[in-house]
């Protein structure tokens, strides 16, 4: 069974404001330290070089993504099985059994829809693209559409300030002295596809919640290497001007001594004053790496 957890856990007790499992507390004294753990997940650019590192292989990736009205109908969709092949420094792509509504579309053949576009450029080419590199410098790579990188931020830095949203910036930074004091964090140690790793969990305290942005983010680090190899999170929040709820669930594994992304869920609402309401659900699930 590939996604297995097994927690191993008969107790907590709280340890420098982290609720810590009884084996995670053991851990401690062979050397687990908990700053440098807390510290490793804030900065962590191994989740970000591993979407990175899908320029660098082959594979097949299998799409679907989905639009809805308020009242839950279908209002477009896209889906597809798309194989990517890697020659050199080079890679291309082909789609096939693509299957798409009237209005996915615009009339000059454009996504219609800033979650479609967001969607193309994190996981789609249609043409032959050379030179790329997985080099992570601690910046995300910059994009033309404004909410595309507000996407990005939510995708890859969950925890931190979302640039360009009013009022959200320091109600994401949940580690920032005057906010962690709002929320509850818990270390677990479970086994999860075979590797031992720490979960961390964020959660708001409940007489916070309504104040917060992030309404739980959870990240699980292998231990062999520190990578981040699962994160879930729940992001929402709503004033005059916008209002967003946001799901995402990402799985990640190694090929040979890469770590790569195999199953990507997300599941948003969001709004933009002067925008359309985009509600939509996309799961992408990539295999036969090569």
């Amino acid at each position: 069974m590939c996604c297995q957890q097994v927690k191993a856990q008969d107790s907590s007790k709280k340890y420098k404001g982290y609720v810590l499992s009884s084996v995670v507390i053991a851990d401690l004294n062979n050397g687990f330290d908990v700053d440098k753990f807390i510290t490793r997940v804030q900065r962590d650019s191994t989740f970000y070089k591993a979407f990175k590192t899908l320029s660098l292989v082959g594979f097949t990736q299998y799409n679907d993504i989905r639009f809805y009205t308020k009242s839950g109908k279908t209002k477009d969709y896209y889906s597809s099985i798309s194989r990517q092949e890697v020659d050199g420094k080079c890679r291309t792509m082909q789609n096939s059994d693509e299957k798409f509504s009237k209005g996915y579309y615009t009339e000059k053949g454009k996504p219609r829809h800033i979650t479609s576009k967001f969607y193309e450029r994190l996981f789609m080419i249609d043409e032959k693209t050379c030179g790329e590199d997985n080099i992570v410098n601690g910046k995300l790579s910059a994009d033309e559409n404004k909410r595309i990188n507000q996407l990005k931020e939510l995708v890859f830095k969950p925890g931190k300030s979302i640039q360009g949203v009013p009022g959200v910036g320091a109600k994401v930074g949940i580690f920032e002295d005057e906010r962690k004091e709002q929320y509850n964090f818990s270390i677990e140690k479970v086994l999860y596809n075979g590797d031992w790793c720490y979960v961390f969990k964020a959660a708001p305290k409940k007489e916070f919640e309504k104040n917060n942005v992030i309404n739980y983010l959870n990240s699980w680090v292998r231990i062999k290497d520190k990578a981040i190899v699962q994160r879930k999170y729940s992001l929402s929040y709503k004033t005059l001007l916008y209002d967003f709820n946001v799901q995402m669930d990402v799985k990640l594994k190694t090929l040979k001594d890469l770590l790569v992304p195999y199953e990507v869920y997300y599941k948003g609402n969001w709004h933009f004053l002067g925008k359309k309401r985009e509600i939509a659900e996309f799961t992408t699930l990539i295999t036969d790496f090569k």
